[in-house]
C-alpha cells in the first residue's frame, strides 16, 4: 500500500507543510443561510490548532437545501487517487449530523460530479475527531474540486460549528480513464494550457501603457476638454479597459499572482461588481428557503449594524492593494444588491415585488438609511494593506451609485409603491383635478383617482403619458441628489454616475447632473425560459452594429462616457465581431472606458459559459484588439461631431420605455455622436446642431436592453446629406445609407451592412477585417485573401513601426468556439437546456485561411500561440514581391491557435 500524506489547509492549495495564518485567512465557502470566520483565540482544537467558526442562520426546517461547506482545492491533488482518509477535528451540537463528500467544483454552474458516497457523522455537542475512508468512483475532471463538501444536517438557527485543519492521506492509487467526447465535423479541440498570459509573450500588454502605480498622479479628474485625466497631468486624456469581478478563495499569494496577470492581460482598471452581496455575507451565504416559508429581513439603519465578513473584507483590501501597485485602477458599484445590505438575511431570487431595494430606494425612508449606512461604512473602513479609506484612494477611480436601477416598468412592480409620490407631483404640476382633467381630457374626481404609475401601454401618446414620463424623470433627478449628498457626507471627492442600463430619453435630465455617464450594453443576451437558455446567433454588424451604436446616444459630449458592461454573449457564433466593433468605435467616438462583461483573468481553462469570457479564446482576443484600438489608440478620434440637443418638449412627449430613432445612431461610424440637455459642462463645437423628432422603443429584459430598429432612413440621408455639404465627408467617402454601408470622416472604419455584416480597421499599426464571405477583403496592410469560415482578422505592430517595416507583429484569426458535447434543441443552435451546455475540451471552429501583409522590412517568421501566448509551432511565411502571405488550416496546424505572433527572421 502507498501512503501519501498531505495537510489540507481550508479552502486554500494543498500544502506539504503551512502555517496556522495560512490555514486561518483561507476559509472554505459557506453557502445557503450560514456564515463563516475565525474563532477566538480560546476556541482552538484539542491539538492547539486554529480552527473556523459556522454560525447557522437559518435552520433545516426552512431550507429548500442543506447548508453547505465547499472546502475548493486543486483537482491534482485527489486526482488518480483511488481510496483515501479524510481527517480533522469538529465540534457541533448535540443531535445535528455533518455530511462529507468529494465533488467536482461547480461555481459556474457546471452540473456536480459526486466522486464518492457520502459518510453522515453525527455531532455529540464536543470536539470529536472526524475520520472518514473513502473510495473515488469516477475520474477527478476539471481544476478544482471540493475536498471535502461539508452538508450540515437537522440544524437550528443559532447553531454553531467549529472545524479544524484538514489532512489527507491517499491510501491507494488506480488510473480511471477519461472518456474523450466526439469532436464534430469542422471542429477542432483545443489543447489545455494555463491561461495566465505568459510575460514577455506577444500576448503580454503590460507595457501598452503607463504601468506607474495607481493613484501616483493623483485623482482621476475630468479636463478641460471633457476627458478623464490625472490631477498632476491635467492635459494628457486617459482611458480605461476594465476587468470585471473578483476572485474568490484565493491565498494572499494567489491574490497578488492574479493582480499581475490583470496586469499582463492588459487592463488599467478593475470593476468590482456586487462587491455589496460579497462583504455583506449576500452571495453564496443567502438562503434558499422552502417555497411557502416567509422570514423577517434584517435591515439595517446604521453603519454599526452592518456586518462585512472580515475574511473577505481583508481579501478584497489586499486585492486593491496588489492591483494598485500593477497600475489598475478601480470602478466601484456602491450597490448591486436588489435588497439593501441585510447581513445575508435576504430572500432569494429577483423579486417583482415592494421588497425590491431598486424600487423602494426612490420612495423609502428605510431602505435610504440603508443604503447610507452601507456606503459610509464601505466608503470609511480603513484598507490596512494601503492606509487610506477607499474615499480617500486615488486609486479609486469613480463608483456607480446603483447598478442598474433604471425604472423598468415591464419587470418590477411600481404602481403602488410610486402612487403617493405620483400624486403629489400631479398636484404640484396641475394645481387642481379640474386643471388636470383639462389638459388630460379625462373626468378623474380626485388626484388619488388617477391610473398607477406606469399602466398606459407604450403605444399611448396623449398628455397622461406625458405626464408619467416627465414624473419618472424627477424620481431619477431627486433619486440621483440624493446619492451625491450620501458620498458627499462620506468625503468622496472623485467621479461618480448612475442610471447605466437602459437608453431612457426620460433619463436624459438626471443624466445632465452626472460627472460622467456609464452604460451597460450587450449583443446576444441569453433568455432564460423554463430550463432553457437562448441566445440569438445574428451578427451585429448585419443590423449596423446596434448594440454599440445606441450607446452613442446616452453619451454626452462634454463630459466622458464610460461603457459599464458590455458583450457579444456566448455562444453567438459572430462575437468575434466585437474587438473591432467595440475597440475601433470606442476609440473613433472618443469614449473614456470599457468593461467587457465579465470574469476575464482567470488561471485554468473550464467549459466554456455566457459571461466567463476569461476561459473563451474568441473573447479573449476580441479584448485584446480592442485594448490595441481604445487602449493602446490605435484608431484615432473622430475630429467632427453631431449634437442631438434634447429639449423638454421632446424628452416629455412619449411613453418612458422609449429612446432616440436608430435613424440618428446608427450614423455612429461618420461623425462621434452625443446628446446635450441644458446647460454644459464644457463648450463643445459640434459640426451639426439637431433636435431629434423621432423616437423607437427601448425594451429587453431584467438584465438586458433591446432596442427597436428602424426601418426609415430619410433622417439619416439627410444628415449625411449636410456632412458632406460641408465638407466633414469627402467625396472618396463611401457612405450609401440605402445600402447600409457606413465610412468614417477619418477613412479609418468602414461598416457595411451587406454580406451579412462586414467591417474593416485601417490604421498604421493595426488593421482589421470581420467577413462572412470567401472574398478577398483588404484593410490598410492587411488583405484577407481567402477564408472558408466567417471570421475576424486583425494584424498589430507591437514596436513603434508601422505595419509594413514592423519587426514583431501580433496577428488574430477568429471564428467561434464551442464546448464538447453542446446539445441543442434547434436548428439554428440557439436554445439548449441549461444542463446540457457541454464539457471540456472546448472546440475551435476550424478554417483554411490565405492572408497577406505588406511588407517592406525583410523575412519574417511566423509562430502559433496558445491562449497564453506561448510558442507552440511554426507557420510557414511565404515571401511575394513587398507583402509576405499566410496560407494555412486550422485543422492541421500544431493547435487550432487564434492569435499566431511574425517576429523578424534576422
Amino acid at each position: 500500500m502507498k501512503l501519501l500524506k498531505t495537510f489540507l489547509f481550508i479552502g486554500s492549495a494543498v500544502f506539504l507543510s503551512a502555517s496556522e495564518k495560512e490555514f486561518l485567512e483561507n476559509p472554505p465557502y459557506a453557502y445557503n443561510g450560514i456564515s463563516i470566520g475565525r474563532t477566538a483565540e480560546t476556541e482552538r482544537t484539542p491539538d492547539g490548532e486554529g480552527a473556523f467558526e459556522v454560525r447557522v442562520r437559518y435552520g433545516s426546517a426552512d431550507l429548500a437545501w442543506p447548508s453547505q461547506l465547499r472546502n475548493n482545492i486543486p483537482a491534482e491533488k485527489i486526482r488518480g487517487a483511488e481510496c483515501g482518509e479524510l481527517e480533522f477535528w469538529a465540534k457541533g451540537p448535540a443531535g445535528r449530523s455533518m455530511r462529507l463528500g468529494l465533488n467536482s467544483e461547480d461555481f459556474s454552474g457546471d452540473e456536480t460530479i459526486r466522486y464518492t458516497d457520502t459518510a453522515t457523522f453525527p455531532m455529540t455537542g464536543k470536539w470529536q475527531k472526524i475520520v472518514w475512508r473513502f473510495r473515488i468512483s469516477k475520474p477527478v475532471v476539471g481544476h478544482y474540486a471540493d475536498v471535502p463538501r461539508y452538508a450540515l444536517l437537522n440544524t437550528q438557527a443559532g447553531d454553531k460549528f467549529l472545524l479544524g485543519p484538514v489532512s489527507l492521506k491517499v491510501l491507494s492509487r488506480k488510473d480511471f480513464p477519461v472518456p474523450q467526447p466526439e469532436v464534430p465535423a469542422g471542429w477542432r479541440a483545443l489543447p489545455e494550457s494555463e491561461l495566465y498570459i505568459t510575460p514577455g509573450s506577444a500576448l503580454d500588454f503590460r507595457r501598452i501603457i503607463d504601468r506607474r502605480p495607481a493613484g501616483s498622479l493623483g485623482r482621476v479628474i475630468v479636463n478641460r476638454a471633457g476627458k478623464l485625466a490625472f490631477e498632476k497631468e491635467p492635459e494628457k486624456e486617459v482611458r480605461f479597459f476594465s476587468v470585471q469581478g473578483f476572485p474568490d478563495m484565493m491565498t494572499k499569494s494567489q491574490l497578488k499572482e492574479y493582480a499581475a496577470a490583470v496586469a499582463r492581460q492588459g487592463f488599467n482598471m478593475i470593476r468590482l461588481h456586487f462587491l455589496d452581496t460579497y462583504l455583506n455575507f449576500q452571495k453564496k451565504e443567502t438562503p434558499w428557503l422552502k417555497k411557502g416559508v416567509n422570514k423577517p429581513v434584517d435591515l439595517p439603519q446604521d453603519a454599526s449594524e452592518i456586518h462585512f465578513s472580515p475574511i473577505a473584507l481583508d481579501r478584497i483590501f489586499y486585492l486593491i492593494a496588489c492591483l494598485k501597485a500593477e497600475g489598475v485602477y478601480v470602478n466601484l458599484d456602491l450597490q448591486c444588491s436588489f435588497y439593501g445590505y441585510r447581513n445575508g438575511t435576504a430572500p432569494s431570487g429577483y423579486p417583482k415585488d415592494a421588497e425590491n431595494a431598486k424600487i423602494q430606494m426612490f420612495i423609502s425612508e428605510k431602505f435610504r438609511k440603508n443604503y447610507t449606512a452601507g456606503t459610509k461604512k464601505l466608503l470609511n473602513t480603513v484598507n490596512p494593506y494601503t492606509g487610506l479609506a477607499l474615499k480617500d484612494d486615488p486609486a479609486v477611480a469613480m463608483l456607480c451609485f446603483y447598478n442598474e436601477q433604471d425604472i423598468l416598468l415591464d419587470h418590477r412592480n411600481y404602481g403602488k409603491e410610486f402612487h403617493p409620490a405620483y400624486v403629489r407631483f400631479l398636484k404640484d404640476k396641475y394645481g387642481t383635478p379640474e386643471a388636470m382633467n383639462k389638459a388630460w381630457k379625462t373626468n378623474f374626481p380626485s388626484f388619488e383617482s388617477v391610473p398607477k404609475f406606469g399602466s398606459l401601454p407604450r403605444g399611448d401618446r396623449s398628455e397622461q403619458t406625458a405626464a408619467m414620463t416627465e414624473f419618472a424623470a424627477k424620481m431619477q433627478a431627486d433619486m440621483d441628489d440624493f446619492y451625491r449628498r450620501v458620498v458627499a457626507e462620506c468625503g468622496w471627492r472623485g467621479l461618480s454616475s448612475n442610471w447605466n442600463m437602459r437608453p431612457y430619453l426620460c433619463s436624459v435630465p438626471a443624466r445632465s447632473k452626472l460627472d460622467l455617464v456609464m452604460l451597460n450594453s450587450y449583443h446576444a443576451h441569453p433568455e432564460f425560459r423554463g430550463g432553457e437558455t437562448v441566445v440569438s446567433q445574428r451578427s451585429s454588424l448585419a443590423s449596423g452594429g446596434n448594440s454599440f451604436s445606441h450607446s452613442t446616444t446616452v453619451r454626452f459630449l462634454d463630459r466622458p462616457f464610460v461603457v459599464s458592461e458590455y458583450g457579444h454573449v456566448y455562444w453567438n457564433r459572430y462575437r468575434h465581431e466585437e474587438g473591432l466593433l467595440w475597440g475601433a468605435g470606442a476609440a473613433f467616438q472618443g469614449w473614456s472606458g470599457l468593461t467587457p462583461h465579465a470574469n476575464n483573468v482567470v488561471k485554468y481553462m473550464k467549459k466554456l459559459e455566457p459571461f466567463a469570457v476569461g476561459v473563451d479564446p474568441i473573447t479573449r482576443a476580441t479584448e485584446q484588439i480592442a485594448m490595441l484600438a481604445f487602449l493602446r489608440g490605435d484608431v484615432r478620434e473622430a475630429s467632427a461631431a453631431i449634437e442631438y440637443e434634447m429639449k423638454p418638449e421632446f424628452l416629455f412627449s412619449y411613453h418612458l420605455n422609449t429612446g432616440l430613432s436608430s435613424e440618428y445612431y446608427q450614423l455612429w461610424p461618420l461623425v462621434k455622436l452625443g446628446v446635450s440637455f441644458g446647460g454644459k459642462h464644457r463648450s463643445i463645437d459640434p459640426v451639426l446642431r439637431l433636435a431629434p423628432s423621432r423616437t423607437g422603443a427601448v425594451g429587453g429584459g431584467l438584465l438586458y436592453t433591446e432596442n427597436e430598429t428602424s426601418s426609415k432612413r430619410d433622417i439619416s440621408e439627410a444628415i449625411v446629406a449636410d456632412l458632406r455639404r460641408k465638407g466633414v465627408l469627402n467625396a472618396l467617402n463611401r457612405t450609401d445609407v440605402s445600402r447600409g454601408r457606413f465610412e468614417s470622416c477619418t477613412g479609418e472604419i468602414f461598416l457595411t451592412k451587406e454580406r451579412g455584416g462586414e467591417m474593416t480597421v485601417s490604421t498604421p499599426r493595426l488593421c482589421g477585417i470581420v467577413k462572412k464571405t470567401d472574398c478577398v477583403g483588404k484593410a490598410g496592410a492587411l488583405t484577407v485573401l481567402k477564408n472558408s469560415v466567417p471570421v475576424a482578422v486583425a494584424a498589430a505592430s507591437l514596436d513603434e513601426r508601422a505595419l509594413p517595416e514592423s519587426r514583431r507583429i501580433l496577428l488574430f484569426a477568429l471564428t467561434d468556439a464551442r464546448s464538447s458535447n453542446m446539445k441543442f434543441l434547434d436548428r439554428e443552435e440557439t436554445r439548449i437546456k441549461y444542463a446540457a451546455k457541454g464539457s471540456l475540451p472546448d472546440l475551435i471552429k476550424t478554417g483554411v485561411f490565405k492572408i497577406a501583409l505588406d511588407r517592406s522590412g525583410g523575412k519574417m517568421k511566423c509562430y502559433a500561440l496558445d491562449l497564453s501566448g506561448k510558442r507552440v509551432g511554426e507557420i510557414p511565411v511565404k515571401q511575394e514581391p513587398e507583402r509576405l502571405v499566410l496560407e494555412f488550416d486550422t485543422a492541421k496546424t500544431p493547435i487550432p491557435a487564434t492569435s499566431y505572433e511574425l517576429v523578424a527572421a534576422d
